[in-house]
């Protein structure tokens, strides 16, 4: 059965990192330079929702556990699900009996 994501999983985490940091830049502003309506406000958005889909993907494609409730999870609280899929994604994979 094939553990690997459908990204590497460095690439997962440094993606993750960027996706929780980016809430943070966008609402505290700082140096007024990560507003929405600016360049870098709608870059790191763009970022989050990207990292959002890979995630659903990855999920959608897996043979995992409870599969509509990390769905959910993932939809509602993208930055928090993000982290315990990629810590537990190994422990939640289901085994097929061959």
């Amino acid at each position: 059965m094939n553990t690997e994501m459908i990204i590497p999983r460095i690439n997962a985490w440094i993606l993750t990192v960027i996706a929780a940091v980016a809430p943070f830049l966008i609402v505290l502003n700082p140096a007024e330079k990560f507003s929405l309506d600016s360049f870098w406000g709608g870059f790191l958005l763009s970022i989050m929702i990207l990292v959002t889909i890979l995630f659903l993907a990855d999920a959608l494609a897996s043979k995992i556990k409870y599969k509509p409730v990390w769905i959910i999870f993932i939809l509602l609280c993208p930055t928090i699900a993000q982290i315990l899929y990629l810590s537990l994604r190994r422990k939640i994979m289901t085994t097929v009996n061959q």
